[in-house]
């Protein structure tokens, strides 16, 4: 009683699955039709964390080849039907597998994102870089409201060294993506790439332990 929204309109209603096994996001590219069909780019996992699910980052999906396939039919589905309406451009599409273990989950698609986002310029940027993200697979790490001393990127350089990817130098390493979350204390947004995705989470997270100490 008494309570009323006053956050402003429109607003969006979503149904919020509980449990969930994973939260794959399918990367795609959608030409003008006279151009050929969507291209699937890749597929990742969203990496989320507390209550609200925030978005702090990705890394390749690593789910079984059926999931994958069913993946990459649904999504290619999608994608052609925003083609035969008219849209063209980047899009990814977010799914949740609703369920408490892969065998019995529940592929709910929740969010189409016809922008640049998250993942996507990322992967695109690693594509500019290895030639094929799929050479080098990345990790990305989107952490905010982190309690961190501001950092400069000359600081930030001088942290990481030899970790640092180097076009012509070293076809592995950690690339800053947003340097000013950093300057101002308030959290970290990089990419580690490296031959394996294992390798890429090991790299994000010795990279996240060096740029959180202390001066």
């Amino acid at each position: 009683p008494g309570q009323h929204w006053d956050g402003g309109w429109p607003l969006l209603v979503g149904v919020w699955d509980s449990p969930a096994v994973g939260s794959p996001s399918v990367q795609t590219w959608i030409p003008e039709a006279r151009d050929g069909p969507p291209v699937i780019e890749g597929i990742f996992e969203q990496v989320v964390e507390g209550h609200r699910g925030a978005f702090v980052g990705a890394v390749p999906a690593d789910l079984p080849d059926g999931w994958i396939m069913r993946l990459m039919h649904e999504a290619a589905l999608l994608a052609g039907l925003l083609q035969r309406l008219g849209y063209y451009g980047r899009c990814s599409f977010d799914a949740v597998l609703a369920g408490r273990s892969l065998e019995e989950a529940e592929l709910h698609w929740i969010e189409c994102n016809g922008r640049w986002g998250g993942v996507s310029i990322p992967m695109t940027l690693a594509n500019r870089l290895t030639g094929n993200w799929r050479r080098r697979p990345f990790v990305v790490v989107q952490r905010e409201a982190l309690p961190l001393q501001p950092l400069t990127v000359d600081q930030a350089v001088d942290r990481l060294g030899e970790r640092l990817f180097r076009t012509g130098v070293c076809d592995e390493g950690i690339v800053l993506l947003t340097p000013r979350l950093m300057a101002e204390g308030r959290g970290l947004h990089f990419m580690a790439l490296a031959r394996t995705a294992d390798a890429a989470r090991a790299m994000a997270r010795d990279c996240v332990a060096v740029l959180s100490r202390p001066a």
